[in-house]
């Protein structure tokens, strides 16, 4: 998949419109991370310390994230060698039938042996005339399953029958 590199000290997020903010620590974990809007992009950042800085990026290596689940995808925002972020086009909430994006998400955990634990409908939106996740960081191995069934992160599965599904995948690995 192409896509950018974006270097942080390129934009300034105090010129953007602030659409989310979340200032979260628990123990010592970071989950803090902020959205901001401009001329059509979303730009999600997070601090360097942040808990999932990597999680784009590996889904990008092991394929999961291509133009089938992640259309508006731009590019990823570093400061130096830290992934800070990542940038998206702007999407559509979509009240429909959007089993066949499912299809396409149980397809790539099958052949990446990777799965997004936050998959809901609320981070499942149209881009043009397609589906795009838009909440990317929560990317996790297969062998990962019990540490997110069990919420041992602080991260746990959004859908009940995704979760299932992935269960079934790492049961028979």
């Amino acid at each position: 998949m192409d896509y950018k590199i974006i270097s942080l000290d390129s934009f300034n997020p105090l010129d953007m419109n602030m659409i989310k903010s979340r200032e979260k620590w628990y123990g010592g974990d970071d989950h803090s991370r902020w959205v901001f809007e401009d001329s059509g992009l979303y730009y999600k950042i997070w601090n360097e310390t942040y808990i999932r800085k990597d999680g784009v990026k590996l889904g990008i290596d092991c394929g999961f994230y291509d133009e089938t689940t992640v259309p508006a995808f731009v590019g990823l925002i570093y400061d130096k060698d830290i992934c800070r972020g990542y940038v998206t086009k702007k999407c559509e909430e979509f009240d429909g039938d959007i089993s066949p994006f499912e299809e396409i998400i149980k397809n790539k955990t099958k052949e990446t042996e990777h799965f997004v634990y936050d998959i809901t409908d609320k981070h499942i939106m149209k881009y043009e005339n397609k589906f795009s996740l838009i909440d990317l960081e929560g990317v996790c191995l297969l062998s990962s399953y019990e540490d997110i069934a069990n919420d041992r992160f602080n991260a746990s599965f959004s859908s009940e029958n995704y979760r299932k599904f992935v269960y079934e995948l790492y049961k028979n690995k």
